[in-house]
């Protein structure tokens, strides 16, 4: 089973600023978006854990109900092109193997007995479902949500050790050793016309 690769950072709490922040439950249901309104000014997500559901980023237009016009999401999560690899199918030299192709369309299920926000949490049903959104369905969907994309952003560092073989450096981020081999973050901004 695939290990998990999740950040540890545990989630953001509604704010007032008019900020918002999701939950991070275990069902990626973008219900369990935590707001007090539906007109956030900011939103911040991370589309591993609401947006799951296959269906070509149709969340993105739940996303857009949830900003009032003008209103700005901020996501970041790990890089889809990434998320293919994995420690389960290393290399012999420790570099993450191939685990899922980029454009399958299938779920990727793994198991994972316990919450990787509260590690002594555990779980009866520890097996999960998630799918690989690739960067591009994740921009359109935005755009065919109404929203106008700001930046976009991809990044050669995340804050959680996604493979073994990653290295931490002085500032707590891990990196590729040697060479950035391909990105292993994304973040974008977009605005709710």
């Amino acid at each position: 089973m695939r290990p998990s690769r999740c950040p540890r950072s545990g989630p953001r709490s509604p704010r007032d600023d008019g900020q918002i922040g999701t939950s991070l439950r275990r069902t990626g249901a973008l219900h369990d978006v935590e707001c007090r309104d539906r007109t956030a000014k900011t939103l911040k997500l991370q589309v591993s854990e609401v947006l799951q559901p296959r269906y070509r980023f149709d969340r993105a237009s739940d996303v857009a109900k949830m900003l009032r016009p003008g209103g700005s999401l901020y996501l970041a999560d790990g890089h889809p092109a990434a998320l293919v690899l994995d420690d389960a199918v290393a290399a012999s030299d420790g570099t993450p193997g191939f685990y899922t192709p980029y454009f399958s369309g299938d779920p990727v299920i793994y198991c994972e007995s316990e919450d990787y926000i509260v590690g002594e949490t555990t779980f009866k049903n520890a097996i999960t479902h998630t799918w690989i959104h690739p960067l591009g369905e994740i921009v359109t969907g935005l755009i065919e949500a109404g929203m106008r994309l700001d930046w976009l952003h991809e990044h050669d560092a995340v804050p959680w050790r996604m493979f073994r073989v990653l290295v931490r450096e002085a500032q707590g981020l891990y990196r590729w050793p040697g060479k950035p081999w391909l990105p292993l973050a994304f973040s974008l901004s977009a605005t709710r016309l």
